[in-house]
């Protein structure tokens, strides 16, 4: 497929998820003319991924876990080619192809192809029963394997939010959970051990078992399905149902023997190109400047994924609305999550290693469910963690990306 036409731009967006429906609004208002085509390894419109913990814990319907109708595309005048993943990157002749073999030719390429849940690799890590928990057919599988397989107990391993959220879900369904994490507390990248305890009982009262500071050694099969899992003390945890929510990986698999630069992601400068001029990444699988560090990294994120779909946008338009050059700032670990009523928010630099020059201050009641600790490194704001009471959360956060210098920062009222 090409197009002749001198004056008219066809761009191709890897991704239908936050990056790349933003990346395709902006296109969109910025050339009126241009061809754009959306392929995406899944079947549905665009969704929100935030939302499939309350879609599995049945507390959400299908129908609104869309974040565009079906009118979408239509409306937009853009292509959507569902269903197929791409398999490899022909860059030098500006194509892309498809796993029937099929091919597009591109004059701007987006790659927001998001990421995949990792599994650990122990023996039968891929027996019917465990499942990884990503995307909206990720949902209705298990959910479809509970009721026909009369699920009663569940394992979810990793304590990460998107874990400790889909726990949530199963204790919605009245279904026994048990939360199995290697490191020493929940959320370990998300917040301290002060917090992680505050979360630790409300878990624990609601009924979902806890084991910290245990990995898991294999999965236990009964009649060809999981039945449990054994810990590296050797202890069984029955479970019928096993996820796999020990963090993701990009998917770049389909740039090998390609040029482009990639190390954790794919790496991009400051526009959100590649090493290669009329290629761009946005999204879970873009390596950009960490705000906080300067360091590169990835940060898997809904609201980065979407600020960087737009702004790859801009730079991708370059020909068409030149005046509209945009530069990212960089990501941020930041996320806002509420398990049981109980609000967290933690953003940047929550644990700080010993003799980093790191200063902090804390108020803690464990009694009220309280907690707040604010992080600085020469005397300006580096990181939060915001338990209970958030109200000041955005005040801070202002302050990090001004970078404001807080001299007196212990008579902070945090």
């Amino acid at each position: 497929m090409s197009f002749d036409k001198k004056n008219i731009m066809h761009y191709i967006i890897i991704g239908n998820s936050a990056a790349g429906i933003n990346a395709a609004e902006t296109l969109r208002e910025l050339d009126k003319n241009g061809r754009i085509t959306v392929v995406s390894s899944e079947n549905a419109p665009p969704y929100s991924r935030c939302l499939l913990s309350y879609y599995l814990a049945g507390e959400l319907d299908k129908k609104r876990l869309f974040i565009r109708d079906k009118d979408w595309y239509r409306n937009l005048d853009i292509s959507p080619l569902q269903g197929h993943r791409v398999t490899s990157l022909l860059a030098k002749k500006n194509r892309i192809v498809l796993d029937d073999n099929y091919t597009l030719s591109y004059d701007k390429l987006l790659i927001a192809s998001g990421s995949s849940p990792l599994f650990i690799p122990i023996k039968g890590r891929e027996t019917p029963g465990v499942f990884g928990f990503r995307t909206l057919e990720d949902a209705d599988n298990i959910i479809r394997f509970i009721n026909k397989n009369r699920v009663r107990s569940v394992a979810v391993i990793g304590a990460g939010f998107i874990g400790l959220k889909t726990a949530c879900g199963f204790q919605k369904r009245k279904l026994k959970v048990t939360i199995v994490e290697k490191l020493g507390r929940l959320m370990p990248r998300m917040i301290d051990q002060k917090a992680s305890g505050i979360f630790e009982k409300e878990f624990q009262a609601k009924g979902i078992d806890i084991i910290l500071k245990q990995g898991v050694k294999e999965i236990i099969i009964e009649k060809n399905r999981a039945a449990g899992i054994r810990l590296e003390n050797n202890k069984i945890i029955p479970a019928q149902v096993i996820i796999m929510s020990v963090g993701v990986k990009p998917n770049i698999d389909f740039l090998a023997g390609t040029n482009i630069k990639t190390d954790k992601g794919i790496i991009v400068n400051e526009h959100l190109q590649t090493n290669i001029e009329n290629i761009f990444a946005a999204g879970d699988v873009a390596e950009t400047i960490d705000f906080i560090t300067g360091e590169r990294a990835l940060n898997a994120l809904w609201p980065c994924a979407c600020a960087q779909g737009k702004i790859a946008a801009y730079n991708m338009a370059q020909k068409t609305a030149p005046a509209q050059k945009r530069a990212y700032q960089g990501s941020m670990a930041m996320n806002s999550v509420e398990f049981f009523g109980l609000p967290v928010i933690s953003f940047g630099i929550t644990n700080p290693l010993p003799g980093n020059g790191c200063k902090t201050s804390v108020k803690y009641d464990l009694q009220k469910k309280l907690y707040r600790k604010i992080v600085l490194t020469e005397n300006r704001l580096v990181g939060l963690i915001s338990v209970g009471n958030i109200e000041k959360s955005g005040v801070f956060l202002s302050m990090l990306k001004r970078r404001d210098c807080l001299k007196d920062y212990e008579q902070i009222d945090i």
